[in-house]
């Protein structure tokens, strides 16, 4: 019994947990179709769920969230006191967001019946990933199950009707297909079995034959040539990094990488790591060696704010940070006199060109799906996404941060133009596909051609409705919960 025990306790929802992070972070996207399987019968099984519901989301952000451990090096501090420092971050990060994931996931444990269980349990999951992206103060969807599916476009088109929780809604939903098909086929019920497998298939072959048909709908837009430019400066050097030797750096890149004539060069984020001003800009477009139009990270200060940017040179088309990075721009919860503080910007703007408008993208934002949806309502045609990686140094925290980018442009049916220091630098086109990726961290660039874009997916048009129904459920479970605590109170009294 005691081994039983743990087998549905434990066991299962770590092995779900490993093979949830790891089909993120490398080329096993199959893990899709059986990732969910142990955790789902442990659900039905255990007399625990909620326990093995904690081990699985403890474990299961753990691993993803584990890349802060390399960090250590650059914090500045004696070694021991680092490792301590990031290993402690690393864990509070992951209780955040196991404690928000549970709260959205528990009340499911109250549907009677194992298949409206599990089918509300998938539900509550997307919430839960939803939810990620709206605590305050903490903002962080790190982990997410479509990113599996980042390198496999025709799986991912789902994600243009109702965004990449949709995507990751069909993979629960297959899951817990596979799963009752599993059960029922021990048990030798052929019309069970036979259901269970129809909805496999019309899970898989929907999504297959959605895609194929996204992928290969005619376009007419126009198309633009781009590069982007990726410098190599690691962590905490750029911080010393004068203006003038980052325009000296990006002189010597234009002349080697600029050798013919392009509609836009887009450089990474703070490739300018001072405050935006016509004597800096004018430095940095006179060794253009060409009339694109040049978007570029910098800072903006305004008053005694100062806000991390995308600017369009020449021009007064800005595009400031809206989501920062928590303890890295600025400190939450309270103000450290001496701590480099960006302010949020609360605006929401496109880069206007003469030619086209972009969607704007900086850093961690790229993570955050329905963060666009603005942008494209103002009519963006491309995304430029300008970064800087090199924090990630060599860890898979480069790839999965990589991911959300694809994820991105199927969801809006954008190309997405990415500029990141120390890489991955890359052209997206509007279906997933990566047309040209530098994965090193050396200097280099890419450059292709772009199709403008002007429609809007069902996602652009809806947002996250998906998370509408479990949010309505859980709230009415808090709710219930609540009120029979104060009137079983009122009794006992």
């Amino acid at each position: 019994m005691k081994t039983k025990a743990y087998q549905y306790n434990v066991f299962l929802p770590i092995v779900s947990a490993l093979f949830c992070s790891f089909m993120q972070i490398s080329d096993a996207w199959w893990l899709c179709g059986i990732c969910m399987v142990p955790l789902m019968h442990t659900l039905v099984k255990s007399e625990k769920p909620h326990k093995s519901l904690a081990i699985f989301f403890i474990i299961y952000h753990f691993s993803l969230n584990a890349y802060l451990l390399t960090l250590y090096d650059m914090i500045g501090i004696n070694i021991t006191a680092a490792i301590v420092l990031c290993l402690t971050a690393c864990c509070l990060l992951t209780l955040y967001q196991s404690a928000v994931m549970l709260l959205c996931c528990v009340p499911s444990g109250i549907i009677k019946g194992k298949i409206l269980r599990l089918t509300a349990f998938s539900f509550c999951y997307i919430l839960g990933q939803y939810a990620l992206g709206l605590v305050p103060y903490i903002k962080y969807t790190w982990a997410r199950l479509e990113n599996a599916l980042a390198y496999e476009p025709i799986l991912l088109q789902t994600s243009s009707l109702l965004g990449g929780n949709f995507t990751a809604l069909l993979i629960l939903l297959f899951n817990l297909s596979l799963y009752f098909l599993a059960m029922y086929l021990s048990k030798s019920e052929v019309a069970k079995t036979a259901v269970c497998s129809a909805a496999c298939s019309l899970i898989f072959f929907g999504s297959v034959f959605f895609g194929f048909m996204s992928i290969n709908r005619k376009t007419d837009g126009e198309y633009i040539s781009v590069i982007a430019i990726q410098d190599d400066v690691e962590g905490f050097d750029k911080q010393s990094v004068s203006y003038e030797q980052a325009i000296s750096d990006y002189k010597t890149y234009f002349n080697e990488f600029i050798k013919k004539d392009y509609d836009l060069v887009l450089l990474p984020e703070t490739a300018i790591p001072t405050a935006i001003s016509d004597n800096i800009e004018d430095e940095l477009t006179a060794n253009l060696p060409t009339d694109a139009s040049l978007v570029y990270g910098a800072l903006q200060r305004e008053d005694e704010n100062c806000y991390n940017c995308l600017k369009l040179a020449d021009s007064d088309s800005v595009r400031c940070k809206k989501i920062l990075v928590p303890f890295g721009e600025y400190m939450p919860f309270c103000d450290i006199e001496g701590f480099p503080s960006i302010n949020a910007c609360s605006e929401t703007y496109t880069i206007k060109t003469e030619s086209f408008d972009a969607a704007g993208l900086i850093c961690i934002e790229s993570i955050y799906s329905g963060l666009l949806d603005e942008q494209i309502d103002m009519g963006a045609e491309i995304v430029l996404l300008s970064t800087n990686d090199s924090w990630f140094k060599s860890s898979y925290a480069r790839e999965l941060h990589f991911r959300h980018s694809i994820v991105r442009a199927a969801e809006y049916d954008r190309y997405v133009i990415r500029s990141a220091n120390c890489g991955i630098s890359a052209i997206i086109d509007r279906n997933g596909f990566v047309l040209s990726a530098e994965r090193g961290k050396s200097a280099g660039y890419v450059d292709g051609t772009v199709e403008l874009t002007d429609t809007k997916t069902l996602y652009s048009v809806v947002g996250n409705i998906l998370a509408v129904p479990p949010f309505a459920f859980v709230m009415l479970y808090y709710i219930r919960t609540m009120l029979n605590k104060i009137f079983h109170k009122d009794i006992l009294a």
